[in-house]
């Protein structure tokens, strides 16, 4: 096995080396600057950053223009899901003792990298903020995984503190696997993949929606259904749409103690809106809930809001594999502006 890995190791190093010897000189992007124009080619792109801020790289450009892409000097989970095309970001908090973030790219059109620097803090907005990128975790004890491609996973600044802060607070009680984030907003502000056609969602646009796993008794906590579920025709709708929910008394692997937990301590800071959710699953998180407010783990008006008088849980179809939470505040305002080449939001 420690061979194996050694000469993986020696094949990625020679790939890398390859690489890099096709390269062009470094460009830099100051501290100060947030925009940089770069040409077709292979290059190495120097990031100015500072230690413990969230730093986050957007490449745009055509589509299918990408051939490589990797964050050096800091070690990045990709998301899942990435799926190589652009726009491409990525998005970490610096570690300490790193004052450069190195990008190497290889493009074959013309590209725009955007670079955005934020210090998130857990407090709502009173006023329209940009939007930043979750990002990518950096250790197990970080609580959670990206599961769609990082474009897809921009959000206020005060929702990505709340939901870093959750997750790591959930994993450090529980000691249980990380909780996938499944979808939050588009890089443009829009909603997730309607820059490939084919929107996931009819929310999630503004940076205050995010999708999360249910967490799960039997790992991995990442999307999929915990349930028996039941599609069929959405009359609502009309022809070609459908609906789906759980088959009653089919939930199974919910762990609703740690989700009661994760939520709770949401809603005992007052900054949720709504959380969707089968109903299937309400009954056993509000009794969750209650186990932990009784054991003084989480508060008792917090317990409340997550009763099904509450005021916050609601049920919703298709949400027998995620959990919905919708932030309180006004939507966010993105780093860029949709391509000419993106798909109009009907």
């Amino acid at each position: 096995m420690r061979s194996s890995r050694a000469l993986l190791g020696v094949l990625a190093a020679s790939a890398a080396l390859a690489w890099s010897s096709g390269a062009r000189a470094a460009l830099r992007v100051s501290r100060d600057a947030a925009d940089l124009a770069i040409p077709a080619g292979q290059w190495r792109v120097d990031v100015e950053v500072e230690p413990g801020a969230l730093t986050t790289v957007l490449l745009v450009g055509e589509p299918d223009g990408l051939s490589h892409f990797a964050v050096q000097d800091a070690r990045v989970f990709d998301a899942l899901e990435e799926d190589g095309r652009l726009p491409r970001a990525a998005s970490l908090i610096v570690p300490d003792g790193v004052r450069t973030l190195g990008l190497s790219l290889e493009v074959s059109s013309d590209v725009r990298l955007v670079v955005r620097r934020a210090s998130p803090e857990p407090v709502l907005p009173r006023d329209v903020v940009e939007l930043v990128g979750m990002p990518s975790p950096l250790v197990r004890d970080d609580g959670y995984l990206l599961e769609r491609p990082n474009r897809y996973q921009f959000a206020r600044p005060d929702v990505v503190a709340f939901r870093r802060e959750g997750f790591r607070d959930t994993r450090a009680r529980f000691r249980r696997d990380p909780i996938g984030v499944v979808d939050i907003t588009q890089w443009d502000g829009r909603r997730p993949a309607l820059d490939v056609g084919n929107p996931r969602h009819v929310s999630h646009d503004g940076g205050r929606d995010v999708d999360i796993a249910i967490p799960s008794t039997v790992e991995p906590s990442l999307q999929r259904d915990h349930c028996e579920k039941i599609v069929s025709p959405d009359p609502r709708r009309g022809e070609g749409h459908f609906t789906a929910v759980c088959r009653r008394g089919t939930a199974r692997a919910f762990d609703a103690t740690r989700l009661a937990y994760l939520v709770g301590r949401l809603a005992a800071r007052r900054v949720l809106d709504r959380v969707f959710l089968d109903e299937e699953f309400l009954e056993p998180l509000a009794k969750a809930a209650d186990r932990l407010a009784r054991h003084h783990v989480i508060p008792r008006h917090a317990a409340a809001q997550l009763q099904p008088e509450g005021g916050v849980m609601m049920h919703l179809p298709w949400h027998t594999d995620h959990v919905h939470l919708r932030f309180l505040g006004p939507k966010g305002r993105a780093p860029v502006t949709a391509l000419a080449h993106d798909v109009e939001d009907p």
